[in-house]
Order: structure tokens, then sequence, then C-alpha cells
């Protein structure tokens, strides 16, 4: 199967952003790792840096959920000869547990429903953000594993070359 050679520039810029925001949300999980469960009385008493850091943490997930399961899996699948024009991230979630790139598809669809969540909603109150950073607290860590395990991948059948 021939490959268009500009897939190994398009990963290369997905392998930089993943790295930047795994990094980044590394960073900030180890920030909160010592104050979970996160309580609304946490996030009114963070200092102007710590509050930069959570909302880094949040913009990050963002950007890798983006990367990984909305361009990373859909490029990945096109480079295999699969048309995803048409399909919806559900049905790329699907592709990629059938293809063995996630585990369980119903669990990355709390990754889009927490991305939604943050996206979409603007959680204002201490309350609500404290559940939804809870929440992330939990999910992060697996998606930084399934970006890892795309990385592998693309790696593996030769779309880039291993970071040395």
């Amino acid at each position: 199967m021939s490959r268009d050679p500009d897939y190994s520039a398009v990963f290369v810029t997905l392998r930089t952003s993943v790295l930047n925001s795994v990094q980044r949300i590394e960073r900030g999980l180890a920030f909160l790792a010592p104050h979970r469960p996160i309580t609304p009385a946490l996030l009114e008493g963070l200092s102007d840096q710590e509050h930069d850091l959570v909302t880094a943490l949040i913009k990050h997930y963002e950007n890798l959920f983006e990367a990984v399961l909305v361009r990373g899996l859909r490029t990945y699948f096109v480079t295999q000869g699969i048309d995803t024009g048409a399909m919806t991230p559900i049905d790329i979630l699907n592709l990629a547990e059938k293809h063995g790139l996630v585990d369980d598809a119903r669990q990355a669809r709390a990754f889009a429903q927490l991305r939604n969540h943050f996206v979409h909603t603007y959680p204002s109150l201490d309350t609500v953000l404290a559940d939804r950073l809870e929440q992330a607290a939990v999910l992060m860590p697996q998606l930084v594993y399934l970006a890892h395990r795309l990385l592998a991948r693309i790696e593996a059948d030769g779309l880039i070359p291993p970071v040395s």
C-alpha cells in the first residue's frame, strides 16, 4: 500500500503536540494528587499560579483529546486505507477498539464526555469544577496511556521514526 508522504509530517507534528500536552497534564496531575479528593474549598484557596496550573491542565486535556481521539486516530486509519470521512467520533472509537488501539470504546467515550463538559459548559461554580477535575484525575492517566499507545503503533508501522 502506498502512503502519502505528507502523513509523516502530520504524525511528527502530532507527536510533538501529544508529548507537550502529556508533560503539562502530568505536571497538573502531580499538583492535584496530594489534594484529592478535589473540593470546592481547594479551588477557592488556589494561588494565581496554582489556578494557572489547573487551567493549563484542562486546556492540555482538551488538546490531547483532540490530538489523539480526533486527528490521530482518524489520520492513522486513513493511512491504513480506511475512509473515515463519514465516520462519527463514536465510529472512530469503535474502529480503534476493533484494531486494538483502544481497550474499551465505552471508556474512551468517557474521555469525550469529560472534554465536552470542559469545553461546552464552562463550569463557573467551584463545586462543578471540583467534580469535573476529580473525574479528570481518573481519566487523564488513561488518555495519556492511550496517547503513548497510538504513538507506539504509528512508530511500529513505520509512519514516523522512533524518538531517539
